[in-house]
C-alpha cells in the first residue's frame, strides 16, 4: 500500500484520476450547473426516483492541473440536496480527508456517498 503524500505531484494526479474512477463507477458525473464559478470539479448523481434529490460530491481536483488541490487541510465534501418546503435543501454529509493510503481515502469517501445515498431515503 502507499500512502498519500500531499506535496508530490504525482501523488495529487493520481489521487484525482482515483476519486474520478471512483464516482464514474458509482453513476455520478461531473455537474455543469455551477458553470465557471467553481476552481474544482464538482460531481453528482440524482436520486434513482426522485430527480429533486441528490448527491453532490466537491472533490477538491483543481479544473486547471487535474490534480487534487495541494493544500492537505482541505477535504473533499459530500453533499445531499433535497427539496424541503418547495426549496433546496443542502446539508453536508461528509467531510473526507486526504490522509493515509490511497484506498483509506477511497473507502472514505465511497462510506460517504453510502451515508448521503441512506439520508435521502
Amino acid at each position: 500500500m502507499s500512502r498519500y503524500d500531499p506535496n508530490n505531484v504525482q501523488h495529487r494526479a493520481r489521487l484525482a484520476s482515483n476519486i474520478l474512477e471512483l464516482l464514474v463507477k458509482w453513476g455520478f458525473s461531473i455537474d455543469t450547473s455551477f458553470g465557471d464559478h467553481a476552481w474544482e470539479f464538482i460531481c453528482s448523481r440524482e436520486h434513482r426516483w426522485n430527480p429533486n434529490k441528490k448527491v453532490i460530491v466537491y472533490t477538491s481536483i483543481e479544473k486547471a492541473s487535474g490534480a487534487v488541490r495541494e493544500d492537505d487541510k482541505d477535504r473533499i465534501r459530500i453533499i445531499r440536496q433535497s427539496v424541503l418546503n418547495e426549496d433546496l435543501h443542502f446539508r453536508r454529509v461528509a467531510k473526507i480527508n486526504r490522509s493515509g493510503e490511497f484506498k483509506e481515502i477511497e473507502n472514505r469517501i465511497r462510506e460517504g456517498i453510502i451515508k448521503a445515498q441512506n439520508q435521502l431515503r
